[in-house]
């Protein structure tokens, strides 16, 4: 049986996507915004997030967080 791609992503990426997306950020803006709260990322680390090709390090976590108005913890229930 065939998947899709979202259900293929790490749970952080999906979650991230769907985040990014609800907020009607680009992922060049989602990069500028995480700069703005003070950890630099370019917006291809950010779209290899989603894709579920690298998993975020704590520190982007919690800025994506901060960012995306979510607890690091949603993360996780978000991808579910």
């Amino acid at each position: 049986m065939h998947q899709d791609a979202t259900s293929r992503r790490k749970p952080q990426g999906s979650a991230v996507l769907r985040s990014r997306l609800e907020h009607g950020l680009t992922l060049r803006q989602l990069a500028d915004e995480c700069g703005t709260a003070g950890t630099s990322v370019h917006y291809s680390t950010l779209s290899r997030i989603e894709c579920g090709e690298i998993v975020p390090r704590p520190a982007l976590l919690a800025t994506l967080a901060k960012v995306l108005e979510l607890d690091v913890d949603d993360f996780e229930r978000k991808a579910s």
